[in-house]
């Protein structure tokens, strides 16, 4: 799940996950450009994720927002979140 925001996505680009079969879940964590907690973030990902068995791994620029978003999702019930530690940058 990449949260980072859709200039990000658009600048950098998106995971390219074509090799292991999947695409990666585009959902903002932080709503550009304020930057503000997107309070609808549990309710988008559980529409997109309804498995809470399986492998989850955040990911954006720096490792922070990944990993509010990792704890928030695990506090839900998702058994196996995962933040990508150092993001995009690390």
């Amino acid at each position: 799940v990449d949260v980072r925001t859709p200039p990000e996505w658009r600048f950098v680009g998106i995971p390219d996950l074509s090799q292991a079969g999947k695409k990666p879940v585009l959902l903002e964590w932080r709503l550009y450009p304020h930057m503000e907690i997107n309070t609808h973030f549990a309710e988008e990902f559980s529409n997109k994720v309804q498995n809470k068995d399986v492998s989850v791994y955040f990911l954006c620029r720096s490792g922070g927002r990944s990993r509010d978003a990792a704890i928030a999702m695990t506090a839900l019930g998702y058994a196996h979140c995962y933040n990508i530690a150092g993001g995009f940058e690390g």
